[in-house]
């Protein structure tokens, strides 16, 4: 069937739910604006005290669709699909949403970046999304990085993110400050920037 969540169209929906003594065992497929979505799991308590234990993945998703589901998206100019496994956790409506992301290739605040991938932890009564083990590549820069956004679904919506670029010659640094090249430094650097405060107009030291 085709169903709508906050303007987005959801198509060629399949759900087999079963009952057994107040729990429910679920399977279905999906597809969320255009990126086939499948899930299964169970929901144990259904009746009194629901509780979600849910795990699926997601593809192809174009992100630059998201802006107004997660404003954060649109603020920071993002684009290209992603992929994800996850796993929905915990009470209704408290979910807590887990997984790992992935995208050969993304866009934002007018940078690439290629080979894009990190764990994440959202969780929804809290609006915080944690995510670790990032890793990517800008330019020849291979990236690292951690951190959280607080009020994700806000205005509000803040930052405590640290990333690390490594494999940094002079070639990169001229890219964007020509007379560096001048210098004539040698070898490979490392540059850590730690980004703080509201993502509209964030503190940048590094």
């Amino acid at each position: 069937g085709n169903l709508a969540y906050k303007g987005y169209a959801v198509t060629d929906t399949s759900i087999d739910a079963r009952v057994k003594e107040g729990n429910i065992a679920i399977t279905g497929k999906s597809v969320f604006e255009g990126a086939p979505l499948a899930f299964g799991g169970n929901v144990s308590n259904f009746m009194a005290k629901p509780a979600v234990n849910i795990s699926g993945t997601l593809r192809s998703l174009s992100l630059g669709k998201m802006g107004t589901l997660v404003p954060a998206i649109k603020e920071m100019k993002a684009s290209g699909n992603v992929n994800a496994d996850y796993k929905i956790t915990g009470g209704v409506p408290d979910f807590v949403v887990t997984g790992k992301v992935w995208s050969d290739k993304l866009s934002a605040m007018d940078y690439t970046l290629t080979n894009v991938s990190t764990l994440f932890d959202y969780n929804m009564k809290a609006d915080t999304l944690s995510f670790s083990d990032l890793k990517g590549l800008f330019k020849q820069a291979a990236l690292s990085g951690k951190g959280k956004i607080s009020s994700l679904t806000s205005e509000k919506r803040s930052g405590d993110i640290r990333i690390q670029a490594g494999n940094l010659d002079s070639a990169f640094f001229a890219a964007f400050y020509p007379p560096i090249s001048e210098y004539k430094l040698k070898g490979k650097m490392t540059v850590e920037a730690h980004i703080r405060g509201a993502l509209t107009n964030p503190a940048v030291t590094a």
